[in-house]
């Protein structure tokens, strides 16, 4: 058996054009042979010994045995391993057919499977009060798969770093760790009778975090699903946590008016952050984690914060800059890639693109246009583009560079978010219409209307 997969700048014979737009030329060549034991009587099962070739140079890259009478998923999973890809970047096909996942259904010795990959960001996950997260394909807008369990509304969903498995925050009290290849439950981390509003993976994908709407963050084991660390000392509910972006730390925020943070490794306390209100609505890591930003519950202004060089004060940040423009409470807000600019989104219906590295004239842009408040606001991966969710049931694209509106894109009800997919070229929106949309970045042709949700949307994400 023989699986290739094509480079675009070297189409195969007879294929046509849009099964091959791949970023690898590999061939793996699967040879089936059955093994003699020492009782005649007896045969091993056959096995696949899986070669994996590049196409063009004929270099080895790896041999994997597999069983025959393996699942779909196991060949999947050697296919992805070979070419460094994630499993959901590959799509097995014989005939011209997706492969069935339960077994090697209609291949035989010398059958020839096409390995399609997709390039990151090809499928969407999205999280309903319906008690589901979906899986969704963006290239058809078909639903994959649906993870069922809970018992209450899900409020959030999110991939681990290699895209095998996802973790879903549950009003019923739990958080559930999923395997994606067959929406197995992994792990239920009980949040003791407590909702679970946020959950997260480390980068490294050994460790979920998760608050429960009480005092607490826990630190779990992937692996395991037992919790490691509970994170003590904040003094009412905690409505958040999250990894720094190199996993050492996490920072949580909490109804008490503070976010604080917490060394990942020990749980002990490092820093508490003063967010002037009843509720710290925003802490957010810039992407090389140097600096943070915050805002409290009616406070018109988001505090930048900048890793302490040494952290001779004690702190781990030092604050660095107030963005100050807002007439309303900061709802939320973002950095750009290289952490040279932030965005920050307001109850005054607007939003904001400022300078992070200049003592003065900070705010560069106000985006005006939205007629309620703006709950999310996001850079594109090379941040031209701003991307914001309101309330007004639109999300909105804007230029970077002047401010303008590019695109108003409309939903029958509120927004609650967005997120730019890793090339920048689509835009993805939940909302409380019971959908997620995929939007071209371009033009803002609608491309895909992601339905099946029995419920609001709470959050929609695109696969690593």
């Amino acid at each position: 058996m023989r699986l290739h997969w094509w480079d675009e700048a070297f189409p195969a014979a007879g294929l046509p054009i849009e099964e091959m737009s791949f970023s690898r030329q590999v061939s793996m060549e699967l040879s089936f042979s059955r093994q003699a034991s020492g009782d005649a009587s007896k045969e091993r099962a056959p096995a696949a010994v899986v070669r994996v070739e590049r196409a063009l140079s004929g270099e080895l890259l790896a041999e994997v045995a597999l069983q025959v009478s393996s699942p779909v998923a196991s060949l999947r999973a050697a296919a992805a391993e070979a070419a460094g890809v994630g499993p959901l970047q590959v799509e097995l096909l014989h005939c011209s057919t997706p492969l069935a996942e339960s077994a090697f259904q209609g291949l035989t010795h010398g059958s020839v499977v096409q390995a399609l990959l997709r390039p990151a960001g090809a499928l969407v996950l999205t999280a309903s009060v319906d008690g589901t997260a979906k899986l969704w394909r963006i290239s058809d807008g078909a639903c994959i798969c649906t993870f069922a369990g809970h018992d209450f509304q899900v409020m959030a969903a999110s991939f681990s770093p290699d895209g095998k498995e996802i973790v879903t925050a549950s009003l019923d009290g739990t958080a559930r760790i999923w395997q994606v290849e067959d929406t197995s439950c992994l792990h239920t981390l009980d949040g003791q009778d407590y909702q679970v509003v946020s959950a997260a993976f480390s980068p490294d994908g050994k460790q979920v975090v998760t608050a429960p709407l009480d005092n607490t963050a826990k630190i779990w084991s992937s692996k395991e699903g037992s919790c490691q660390r509970a994170l003590m000392g904040h003094r009412d509910v905690v409505l958040s946590a999250k990894f720094s972006p190199h996993g050492s730390l996490v920072a949580t925020r909490s109804l008490d008016g503070t976010a604080k943070l917490w060394c990942a490794k020990t749980g002990k306390c490092l820093q508490t952050l003063s967010c002037r209100g009843g509720e710290a609505k925003l802490v957010v890591f810039s992407p090389d984690g140097t600096m943070l930003l915050t805002s409290g519950e009616h406070h018109q202004i988001a505090k930048l914060w900048k890793h302490a060089w040494p952290e001779a004060s004690g702190d781990v940040y030092q604050p660095c800059g107030a963005l100050l423009g807002h007439v309303s409470e900061v709802t939320a807000g973002n950095f750009s890639s290289d952490g040279w600019l932030a965005v920050t989104a307001s109850a005054d219906c607007t939003a904001r693109i400022w300078h992070t590295c200049t003592e003065n004239d900070r705010c560069m842009h106000t985006l005006h246009g939205h007629t309620a408040e703006v709950k999310c606001a996001i850079f594109s991966p090379d941040a031209s583009v701003v991307a914001t969710a309101s309330c007004d049931s639109t999300a909105r694209l804007w230029s970077v560079e002047d401010g303008s509106c590019l695109h108003c894109l409309a939903h029958s009800a509120e927004v609650s978010c967005a997120a730019l997919s890793p090339d920048g070229e689509s835009l993805l929106t939940a909302s409380a219409d019971s959908s997620a949309r995929l939007w071209r970045v371009e033009d803002g042709e609608l491309l895909q209307c992601l339905e099946g949700h029995d419920g609001a949307v709470t959050s929609a994400i695109f696969s690593p």
